[in-house]
């Protein structure tokens, strides 16, 4: 009987893709399935998934995203419980085993996830992530939760419930994840396992801002609409992440000498924030870098356009 189905979306992850799906297969946890969903790779990831042959199951679609991929897989899944593991992130052991006991034991909860262990791009590890608890519906509307789907074991019948992973987001790490946690919660409760179960590759923060901002739109817009004023506080705290990304970008450019850039970046940072630079605990994470030099310019080139 299979009671979990992993699914494991993949796009030119021939570096990573075999590692993702050994790791499911050394999970010790014999009632799964593994189904790699082939998001339209042009590498040598289709070799590689023949390669394991009846261990797996596999799709094949054209590039249509990380949320359609998921729920090409789910289509397909027979577990009561669905599991997703991205293709470059790692399952510790017994991470399987942990989460489906949390949700045989608590049979109004909807999903389960851990902690986690973030791994730079140089190799380096991170402190485990901290989450502390699970979220109520009104802690997920004031900030996000920072629940990562490799971490994530659902119930199958509340993903088809949640109607899957909105279509919309097509790149990785694009708010899909947020806004399924949202709709979930809707549905019942979370059940959190305080323990880092997962290493996530993480990547470099300067990379972040134009990777995930055509996402951003999309998820500001879906929260908006479907819960109204009550996703102030959620909506501000995407802002002003948004707003220390590019920030980050700024302070790039400026160690590299590149002042137009660094300049230009600061005005994304206030089209994200207009009071970002004006926080207590920015200024004071700023106050002994050449970024005051920065601030100082922006304000004067805003003015004069005022002018």
């Amino acid at each position: 009987m299979i009671q979990v189905s992993t699914i494991v979306p993949v796009y030119n992850g021939e570096s990573t893709i075999a590692a993702a799906i050994d790791n499911v297969l050394n999970q010790n946890f014999d009632a799964t399935e593994v189904i790699v969903v082939n998001d339209g790779s042009t590498d040598g990831t289709a070799l590689i998934l023949r390669g394991y042959g009846s261990k797996i199951r596999v799709v094949e679609q054209s590039n249509r995203g990380v949320s359609a991929a998921r729920n090409a897989g789910a289509a397909i899944a027979r577990g009561e419980y669905l599991a997703f593991l991205d293709a470059d992130d790692e399952w510790l052991p017994g991470k399987l085993a942990k989460a489906v006991l949390a949700l045989d034991r608590n049979a109004a909860a909807t999903l389960a996830f851990s902690d986690f262990i973030q791994i730079g791009q140089d190799g380096s590890l991170d402190q485990p992530s901290h989450i502390g608890r699970a979220p109520s519906m009104d802690d997920l509307l004031a900030r996000n939760w920072g629940i990562l789907p490799s971490s994530v074991v659902m119930r199958r019948r509340v993903f088809e419930r949640c109607g899957g992973f909105r279509e919309e987001f097509r790149g990785p790490g694009a708010g899909e994840d947020a806004y399924m946690c949202l709709v979930a919660r809707e549905q019942g409760e979370f059940v959190y396992i305080p323990e880092p179960l997962i290493v996530h590759h993480r990547p470099a923060v300067v990379d972040l801002l134009d990777k995930y901002e055509p996402g951003r739109r999309i998820f500001v817009e879906l929260v908006r609409d479907r819960y109204g004023t009550a996703s102030k506080a959620l909506l501000k705290d995407t802002q002003q992440y948004f707003a220390s990304l590019a920030l980050q970008k700024a302070l790039q450019h400026l160690d590299n000498g590149n002042w137009l850039r660094a300049l230009l970046q600061s005005v994304r940072v206030l089209s994200y924030d207009p009071i970002f630079f004006a926080r207590p605990q920015i200024r004071s994470r700023l106050f002994n870098r050449k970024t005051v030099a920065l601030i100082s310019k922006l304000l004067s080139v805003h003015r004069a356009r005022s002018g």
